[in-house]
């Protein structure tokens, strides 16, 4: 059974490379604008469902592991911006506040239809922000392809403090990835994953694999918030271009056999 990254994100790839596993790149093609909803949690996470469902037909018989992300501050959920001006508005929101960070992971079992999905937070805090600081930033990189505009080096260099669950540098908690996997795999992929996935190693992820379901992330600070950390059993159809381009290979040459 193949393993399937529904991503082009140099982000995600990190998060699967560091677990050990050897993966084929197949970005999914959603309209993601026909999926919308109220709660940051609840929208992220039926976006990530929506990528793995898309790549689905194409890949039959793999494990399709996708993810999304967005952040939120006060009643205001930011998606990717639609150019640098609009970027530039995001940090100057976020400079000197308080905001969270908001990431799901889907994990589709594509012979038996299983999903685990999951979704986490983080809080960020930055401090006061320089004009110059964000025109910086803005210009030196590609801030049109983040959630909220900024990426790791943003919090490295404007955060005071952070808390929660940390992904920003990977996209997918790399943590909660290797739980999310180890439920939804079947017994015949388990010579493709890591020591640690096929149970030869200890792990402590953030919360353990036999939680009960009503473990939800904190909730946010938002007035529309319904959703509790629970797998989500429906399934549906969203607008998809499924014409990809051919998937890469990735092996990682640190795994054993």
């Amino acid at each position: 059974m193949r393993i399937v990254l529904a991503s082009e994100s140099p982000f995600r790839n990190r998060a699967l490379d560091l677990i050990g596993l050897s993966y084929e790149t197949r970005p999914s093609r959603i309209d993601e604008e026909a999926i919308r909803h109220d709660d940051p949690f609840e929208l992220t996470r039926q976006l990530a469902e929506a990528k793995a469902r898309a790549v689905a037909p194409e890949c039959p018989n793999s494990l399709i592991i996708a993810g999304d992300a967005v952040v939120v501050h006060g009643n205001r959920i930011f998606e990717k911006p639609r150019d640098k001006n609009e970027a530039a508005e995001f940090l100057e929101q976020f400079s000197g506040n308080h905001f969270q960070f908001v990431t799901a992971i889907a994990v589709l079992n594509a012979p038996t239809n299983r999903m685990v999905s999951a979704v986490e937070n983080c809080d960020i805090f930055f401090r006061p922000l320089l004009e110059r600081e964000i025109e910086r930033y803005v210009e030196k990189y590609d801030v049109r392809s983040y959630a909220g505009a900024f990426e790791n080096d943003a919090v490295l260099l404007f955060a005071d403090r952070i808390s929660g669950s940390y992904s920003l540098g990977t996209a997918l908690p790399p943590s909660r990835l290797i739980v999310s996997v180890t439920r939804a795999r079947s017994r015949s992929i388990g010579s493709l994953c890591s020591p640690v996935l096929r149970g030869e190693l200890s792990i402590s992820p953030t919360t353990p694999a036999h939680a009960p379901e009503s473990m939800a992330p904190q909730p946010l600070p938002y007035p529309s918030r319904s959703l509790t950390n629970r797998h989500r059993q429906e399934s549906g159809v969203w607008s998809t271009d499924l014409r990809t381009p051919t998937p890469q290979l990735h092996t990682n040459p640190y795994r054993t056999a």
